[in-house]
């Protein structure tokens, strides 16, 4: 398996984008325990482009949690854009994107799971994170950018052709 430049084994351990449980200390701890790829807490765009102290200090990240992605949150297109370059300084090795979080306070600022109600949007907002990658990294594509969509039993059978075409953005 592969993500842009990064290779995993048959069978890799990804340790989940967990709000208030994914910090540096049981990062460390699970990369010690055998995890391949390590994701930081999910952080509000919003945040960010407000400098909020508790969205900044989740940018955070050692050495030893290489490779590490970023999971970042949100559905207003220039605050995905600037937030965009602050996670670029922090340099992760990817930077993922939440459209499955349920929890009220995040669908409550159009974002996760509140993106799936419309595909063109979740493609706009791809594109505006992996354009502002491409503009922070001048001019270079950076094709380390994932998607996390979520789903329940009871959303019914998964059809392709309405699924968002995010696989697209950017090409």
């Amino acid at each position: 398996m592969r993500i842009g430049p990064i290779r995993f084994e048959r069978h890799p351990i990804f340790l989940a984008p967990m709000e208030d449980v994914s910090d540096p200390p049981f990062r460390i701890l699970c990369k010690r325990f055998g995890a391949d790829l390590l994701y930081t807490e999910f952080i509000s765009t919003g945040g960010l482009v407000h400098e909020a102290e508790d969205s900044l200090k989740k940018l955070e990240f050692s050495p030893q949690e290489r490779p590490i992605a970023i999971q970042i949150f949100g559905g207003d297109l220039e605050q995905v854009r600037a937030a965009v370059q602050l996670v670029e300084r922090a340099d992760p090795d990817i930077i993922d994107i939440n459209f499955g979080c349920p929890v009220k306070k995040v669908v409550r600022q159009d974002a996760g799971a509140a993106n799936l109600r419309d595909p063109e949007k979740m493609l706009r907002l791809t594109e505006a994170v992996i354009e502002a990658a491409r503009d922070f990294q001048a001019g270079e594509i950076f094709d380390d950018i994932t998607v996390m969509v979520l789903r329940r039993e009871d959303d019914g059978p998964v059809e392709a052709h309405r699924g968002p075409p995010v696989r697209s953005a950017g090409r």
